[in-house]
């Protein structure tokens, strides 16, 4: 631990000396005071608690485990057993920790003065305007990261420009230091240990430097990944920095040689198998063996012929070949039904225009500061302290920064210089919830929309519901479990007391009305029915249907996939109490036999109780969280909807018109009818797979599903909107969602135009991208000529 100290910096390895001096002085002012030895010869070595299983595996460490554990071992391992041999190694210590004094203030330091000719010197480190570009630097200790922090800090002239993550830090203080590094400007250098190398997404920079290199390779492929992912749009460097002449350097040097050429043979996976490699011995082994034995040729010499054999790049290939993880693979049905609900899912996605609507104007209204820069791109010059309270309040991920440099709603526009900004983003969660809390009774309190699309001119009150599922799990919610799944449901109420599903999103094709059309409303609503029982209608109507299909969904799924965790796990944990059983039994026998076991047989037969005991209370947890509750529907908003056709002959009686003419709803249900049968009969005739979707489906009337030549489905769909129109009716009326979804996914979208003529119908026509442009937000229906539609029409086949 103290040479790698030594090979980092000259401010390691003085404050590691200089922390063991005075630990191992308290040591001994303890033992003076007791007026007795440290220890007797005879007696047991002391043992360090590292805080660690006495089975532990050091690649399998965090950052912060790793870096405690070496903490302790430098700060306190000792082989001193009495107050002279300790105050002999207190003694040399203070000469050592001289030494590492000068050194430090010297200033002499090769490793330091490389980076600093890089920091000024390289041209990759400078953008075309001549600013610092953003630059990740790596080290294997917290010492050294203070230590470049200062000297960075005073080269660039602005401490400021310089963010850290260590190990030692809370993970929300690394997310924010994080979040600062990919979104502030004026932040230029992140100088971190390996914690964030975890899980954290660097890719704001495209230059890294490991300043220290670990004693574990694929440490290596885990660091550079941080920026060199999927979206990087620029070229990523990497420069490692080794002390030549070092007994550390000699072995990682051979090793980055062979790397190189093998990783040439292996298409760049040599990462994936050099711990296998190895044969049986991890890197950290021969670099401990080269710091102890480095100096003797022999030693050497089997050194560098281990990294040789590691490295083989036929070895490598074979151990590749051997530990490939891809041992279980998905059926051809699974990925059917995946490929299935991810086409669904892309064709109901929520347009940018509604989120980037909803969160300019809610965030200005929560007193936000936001300018449009670049086309689609934002700066943020202002988040409010409402908004940051209320991520901190929800616990999200990562945290609300007062300022971004440039946001988007647009994934086309989405680049590592720009925040993608959407649902599950912490900014955008934030300020959805806060616009929620402001805005909770005035949804409660309800309003008036239009319907422009049916043909049924009875008014109906929509009521939005929230709906929840828990699992029993006893660990949360103080014993009440987990909530697993929770939506938003609607229902549709008539003034006759009939109560329907209302589908998934039936808001969308609803507006405001006018202030005319408000009034008359309004007046309408003052003697409707409607206004009387609408909460427990709406209740009673859910817990009936929606309530046990919603749980029945969820427990369908949860229960094939914990079923799942429950084999994995109790083969997992049965496969390590018979290694443990077995290891007992065999310390058993070489205590009998007068031997001493490094571990003797009690600790083995309390490791082989305690998984015992895990692996009943992980299975009994398993089965409380298959155990489901349904929560009672709450009501969450209202609106009283007027139909469009209803408005039109209200207005046109009290201008003493008549009304204009409108199919009746038996009508438009018996063309819908014959539309929707030819084209369900011209798709079986094209060889596909059509199912016909419930009346409330929002966006299309069938989905149809392509089949392979054996007739098996592929997971492809075709989703097809259903006009059927008598002879010489001139327009169709199309919703804002319809055209919407189908610009999702314009080469899987078919309007199907279907002429009725004397009560059949005639052969389908389809209309491919029927809606070729993008269409404002606000916009809730077109109408199209049928004539024109038809000019651009072809056979189904």
């Amino acid at each position: 631990v103290l040479q790698r100290r030594l090979a980092s910096s000259p401010e390691a390895i003085f404050q590691s000396l200089r922390r063991r001096r005075l630990r191992l002085e308290s040591e001994l002012n303890e033992a003076n005071i007791a007026q007795r030895g440290l220890r007797v010869a005879a007696a047991e070595p002391r043992t360090l608690d590292l805080g660690l299983d006495a089975e532990f595996d050091d690649d399998e460490l965090s950052d912060e485990e790793r870096e405690t554990a070496e903490g302790v071992v430098a700060d306190e391992a000792t082989a001193a057993q009495t107050i002279a041999e300790l105050q002999a190694e207190i003694g040399t210590l203070r000469r050592l920790e001289e030494m590492a004094d000068a050194v430090r203030l010297s200033g002499k330091d090769s490793k330091w003065s490389e980076l600093r000719e890089l920091l000024i010197n390289n041209p990759e480190m400078k953008d075309a305007q001549g600013h610092m570009r953003k630059l990740v630097i790596f080290t294997e200790h917290r010492d050294t990261l203070d230590y470049l922090t200062r000297q960075i800090g005073g080269l660039l002239g602005r401490p400021e420009s310089i963010v850290n993550i260590s190990g030692k830090m809370q993970r929300a203080d690394r997310r924010k230091a994080q979040e600062l590094f990919r979104n502030e400007a004026s932040v230029s250098v992140l100088i971190a240990t390996d914690a964030a190398g975890e899980g954290i997404n660097l890719q704001r920079a495209h230059l890294m430097v490991n300043y220290d290199l670990p004693w574990n390779p694929n440490r290596l492929e885990q660091r550079f990944g941080r920026i060199h992912r999927i979206g990087q749009q620029e070229v990523c460097h990497l420069w490692n920095l080794l002390a030549e002449g070092t007994r550390e350097g000699d072995v990682y040097l051979r090793l980055l040689e062979k790397l190189r050429v093998a990783g040439e043979a292996l298409d760049g996976k040599i990462f994936d198998v050099l711990g296998t490699a190895l044969e049986g011995r991890a890197l950290r082994d021969l670099m401990i063996d080269a710091i102890r034995y480095g100096e003797q040729p022999e030693v050497r010499q089997r050194l560098l012929q281990s990294v040789d054999d590691a490295a083989d790049a036929a070895k490598a290939k074979a151990a590749f070949n051997r530990e490939g993880l891809a041992t279980d693979g998905m059926d051809t049905s699974s990925i059917q039904h995946i490929r299935e609900d991810m086409e669904r899912a892309n064709l109901r996605r929520l347009q940018p225009g509604y989120i980037e609507e909803f969160f300019v104007t809610s965030f200005a209204a929560l007193g936000g500061n936001m300018v449009a820069r670049e086309p689609g791109a934002w700066e943020i010059t202002h988040v409010p302290a409402r908004v940051r309270e209320r991520a901190t309040q929800l616990g999200t991920r990562m945290p609300v920064l007062v300022r971004y440099q440039r946001v988007t709603f647009r994934k086309e526009h989405r680049a590592p210089k720009v925040e993608f900004v959407c649902p599950g983003h912490a900014l955008f969660d934030a300020t959805m919830y806060a616009t929620l809390e402001e805005g909770r009774d005035l949804l409660r309190q309800g309003a008036v929309l239009i319907d422009p699309l049916t043909a049924d001119d009875r008014p109906y009150a929509l009521v939005t519901l929230s709906h929840a599922i828990r699992d029993c799990d006893p660990n949360y919610n103080g014993g009440a479990g987990r909530v697993v799944s929770k939506r938003t449901q609607f229902v549709k109420i008539f003034p006759d007391g009939l109560v329907e599903n209302a589908g998934a999103a039936p808001h969308v094709d609803l507006f405001i009305p006018t202030r005319e059309e408000a009034q008359l409303a309004d007046a309408m609503l003052e003697g409707d029915a409607l206004a009387s029982q609408l909460e427990s209608k709406a209740i009673a109507y859910a817990v009936e249907h929606l309530v046990s299909q919603h749980r029945g969904e969820e427990e369908s799924e949860r229960h094939a996939r914990l079923k799942a965790t429950q084999s994995a796990v109790k083969k997992r944990l049965t496969v390590e109490i018979q290694h443990w059983s077995a290891r007992e039994a065999t310390l058993r026998e070489q205590e009998r036999a007068g031997k001493q076991p490094k571990m003797n047989a009690d600790k083995a037969k309390q490791r082989c109780e305690e998984l015992e005991a895990r692996l009943e209370n992980r299975l009994a947890l398993l089965d409380l969280q298959m155990q489901f509750s349904s929560e009672m529907p709450v009501v969450e908003s209202g609106a009283y909807v007027v139909p469009k056709v209803l408005l039109e002959r209200l207005f046109a009686e009290r201008r003493g018109e008549l009304p204009p003419q409108r199919p009746s709803q038996e009508e438009i249900e018996r063309i819908d009818k014959l539309a929707i049968s030819a084209v369900l009969a011209a798709e079986h005739a094209l060889g596909r797979q059509p199912r016909e979707m419930p009346h409330n489906n929002p966006g299309y009337d069938i989905e149809s599903f392509v089949l392979d030549a054996h007739g098996n489905p592929t997971g492809e769909i075709v989703f097809i909107e259903v006009k059927g129109k008598t002879v010489g009716v001139a327009e169709v009326t199309v919703s804002a969602n319809q055209i919407r979804q189908s610009l999702n996914a314009p080469e899987r979208f078919v309007l199907a135009i279907v002429p009725i003529e004397d009560g059949k119908a005639l052969q389908p026509r389809y209309v491919r991208r029927p809606y070729r442009n993008n269409i404002d937000h606000t916009v809730q229906s077109m109408s199209l000529k049928v004539s024109e539609l038809l000019a651009i029409s072809k056979d189904p086949a």
